[in-house]
C-alpha cells in the first residue's frame, strides 16, 4: 500500500467506504498487515471510533514485500512484477467473472422495449 499519505489514508477510506455501503460489501486492505491493523486501531481509537463495527468487513491481505521509492528496478524484475501482477488480475477478474454469472443480468444497452422502437421509427 502506497501513496503520500499511506496507510493512513487508505485505511481511513476504506472504513468510511464501508460505512456507506450496504453491509454486504467488503474492503480488502493489500500491504503489510501488522502495519495495516496498526494504523486500523490508530484510527478506531481516534475520530473513527464509531465505525469499530466496520472491521469484520476488512480482509487484510499481507504482503511483505516492500519497494521503497530509493529502489530501482531493472528491467527484469520491472517485467517479473508486471506479470505477476497481471495474473493476480487475471484471477481477480476471474473470480468477478464467476460471481457475476450467478445472476441473470442483461446488458440495458442492448434491451429496446417495444415504445422506443416505435418512437425511433416514427421520427425517421
Amino acid at each position: 500500500m502506497g501513496g503520500d499519505f499511506a496507510p493512513a489514508a487508505p485505511v481511513a477510506a476504506a472504513l468510511l467506504a464501508l460505512s456507506e455501503l450496504d453491509t454486504e460489501h467488503r474492503v480488502q486492505l493489500i500491504g503489510r498487515e501488522s502495519v495495516l491493523r496498526e494504523q486500523l486501531h490508530a484510527h478506531l481509537n481516534a475520530e473513527h471510533a464509531a465505525l469499530a463495527p466496520q472491521v469484520s468487513r476488512i480482509d487484510f491481505i499481507d504482503a511483505p514485500d516492500v519497494i521503497d521509492m530509493a529502489d530501482k528496478l531493472g528491467m527484469s524484475d520491472a517485467v517479473e512484477l508486471l506479470e505477476q501482477t497481471l495474473e493476480e488480475e487475471e484471477a481477480t477478474l476471474n473470480k468477478l467473472k464467476a460471481i457475476a454469472s450467478e445472476f441473470d443480468v442483461e446488458d440495458e444497452g442492448e434491451t429496446v422495449d417495444e415504445e422506443d422502437e416505435e418512437t425511433t421509427t416514427s421520427r425517421r
